[in-house]
């Protein structure tokens, strides 16, 4: 969302994004800063999360924690962080901040179990990409539901082939597919 006179932030775009955003901004008079693929550097995963370093506006900020293990979510805590530094928000309050964990985002409970609520095409790619980098070589027994509005074909390749076994859910409402619709994929 763009509004006139509000300065925007912005992830790493691809150039076409890009020149849209930049056209858009420009009409409404403001300023896009991007956060550029660099700027996140020296990622190390941590047992209940990842740590990374921010350059910035000339600065570097070490060590941020993040409580996500994806590449997604640690650019989506990068921008947040940006955002509240321009905002006035003091440093050791964002730190607290990044490490509040995000509840149905990767979130593996007790060692056993890992949610998230992948809601499309994209978000299952970077799941699998994630847990690859947690679980190297595992499969996983997934339980699986999703709205008549995404792209279940493309979704159901990506599941299965992360997948030792798939379970499909019945959500009993209108705007999800059945479990029989599910399989035919």
């Amino acid at each position: 969302i763009i509004r006139k006179g509000k300065r925007v932030y912005s992830h790493p775009q691809k150039n076409v994004s890009k020149r849209e955003i930049n056209e858009e901004a420009y009409h409404k008079r403001t300023h896009v800063s991007y956060l550029k693929n660099n700027d996140i550097f020296n990622v190390r995963l941590l047992k209940d999360g990842q740590i990374f370093n921010l350059k910035y506006d000339g600065r570097v900020f070490k060590d941020l924690k993040v409580a996500s293990f994806s590449k997604v979510q640690t650019i989506n805590a990068a921008m947040a962080f940006i955002v509240c530094l321009n905002e006035g928000v003091e440093i050791k309050r964002i730190r607290k901040g990044l490490i509040k964990p995000l509840k149905g985002r990767i979130e593996i409970i007790n060692n056993k179990l890992v949610l998230d609520v992948a809601h499309n095409s994209s978000s299952l790619i970077e799941l699998k990409s994630t847990l690859k980098k947690i679980f190297p070589g595992k499969k996983f027994n997934v339980m699986f539901a999703t709205q008549k509005t995404k792209d279940i074909k493309e979704m159901s390749k990506i599941i299965n082939r992360m997948a030792k076994k798939v379970f499909l859910v019945d959500l009993d409402s209108e705007i999800f597919y059945s479990p029989k619709d599910i399989s035919t994929f």
